[in-house]
């Protein structure tokens, strides 16, 4: 295969910024037989490894539903405990492989880190999100928690124009606490800060976006929060259908995850293109998305045997009296700081220009 070399500068952002791969690591390149993600995407990210010095080995498997805890075979699940990091590429809709719980237990008992790549195509890996500056990205993720922690408070409070408004408290045991590279679990482009809230979580929560299902919902899907557990599902076709998969399953209503998106380079208009809402258009700063199910760590107190998200794009999100977003503006990226780090990649009102 030729190489792509527009696709490069997105490959060795992941690879060198995101990963931070060490010469003389093992890393597997993990694909599988859906057909989503590009072989010239696959074959950029190969070349960016062997040029930091590691040795790219390619594994392609038959595809598990990650979300519903469908076992890896055998094979793949010893090759992937062999790796330093796994480059994952997956369906946008089954991209998150942390859910499965044979790459959970990998990724957090041992040294193997993950980095589920979503930018599946040329035109994706080669756009404004794959090469916005890593460096940027995580420095963004750190000025969020230094938002959050001033707030003196671990209390949060989400609300938005469709009647979105429930509160929790942050628990500072993933997104708000690891914001430096590498982590061991990661999606690539980067853009997101995921928590499994502290209890008690209560109030209202509207979907305008729904996994599984593409661009906005006929009806917004109006969920009751009660004690961390949803406990009533309002709204039209498409709500009709999440409950009765939410019943399906054994602790399926437990309300396990709040997250925001933090980059101003996530194409909404592609991800609304797509059935994975979560990856693509939730990444985008000052949207917001919530998940019922299991949260990703194997030792979770509440087990489930599914994970399921939807969210919304204009939500204001404060804890005590400090807003990290106001009505779909992540308050961040007009931070001086994080401003003067932008300047060092150009005028910053170009670098941090939010795209539709």
């Amino acid at each position: 295969m030729g190489l792509v070399w527009d696709l490069m500068e997105g490959a060795r952002n992941c690879v060198r910024g995101y990963a931070c791969v060490q010469p003389g690591e093992q890393v597997v390149l993990w694909t599988d037989r859906s057909g989503e993600a590009h072989p010239d995407v696959v074959e950029a990210f190969g070349t960016a490894v062997e040029e930091a010095g590691a040795e790219a080995v390619l594994l392609c498997s038959k595809a598990v539903v990650h979300r519903l805890k469908q076992p890896l075979q055998k094979p793949v699940l010893s090759a992937i405990r062999e790796a330093d990091l796994i480059l994952s590429f997956h369906g946008l809709e089954n991209a998150a492989t942390l859910h499965n719980n044979d790459v959970a237990r990998v990724v957090f008992y041992t040294p193997t880190r993950n980095v589920a790549v979503i930018s599946l195509t040329p035109e994706l890996l080669a756009s404004e999100w794959a090469r916005f500056p890593a460096e940027l990205v995580f420095r963004i993720y750190q000025k969020v928690r230094e938002q959050a922690l001033s707030s003196r408070t671990d209390v949060f409070r989400v609300t938005d124009e469709h009647g979105t408004d429930f509160t929790g408290r942050i628990a500072y045991r993933a997104g708000f606490k690891f914001v430096d590279p590498p982590k061991q679990w990661q999606f690539f482009p980067g853009g997101e800060m995921a928590e499994l809230p502290d209890p008690p979580v209560n109030g209202t929560l509207v979907f305008e976006q729904l996994e599984g299902f593409e661009g906005f919902l006929k009806e917004p899907i109006r969920l009751t929060i009660e004690n961390q557990w949803v406990t009533r599902v309002e709204g039209g076709e498409e709500a009709r259908w999440f409950e009765d998969r939410m019943k399906r399953y054994e602790n399926g209503n437990f309300f396990c995850e709040l997250a925001i998106g933090v980059s101003p380079k996530a194409p909404v208009s592609a991800g609304l293109k797509t059935k994975g809402m979560d990856t693509i258009t939730h990444r985008r700063a000052g949207s917001f998305h919530c998940a019922v199910g299991k949260w990703a760590n194997p030792d979770s107190q509440v087990d489930s045997g599914w994970h399921w998200d939807g969210g919304g794009l204009r939500p204001t999100l404060t804890m005590g009296e400090v807003e990290l977003i106001r009505e779909g503006r992540l308050t961040a990226l007009d931070d001086p700081e994080v401003r003067a780090f932008a300047s060092r990649y150009g005028h910053p009102d170009d670098v941090l220009a939010e795209v539709w």
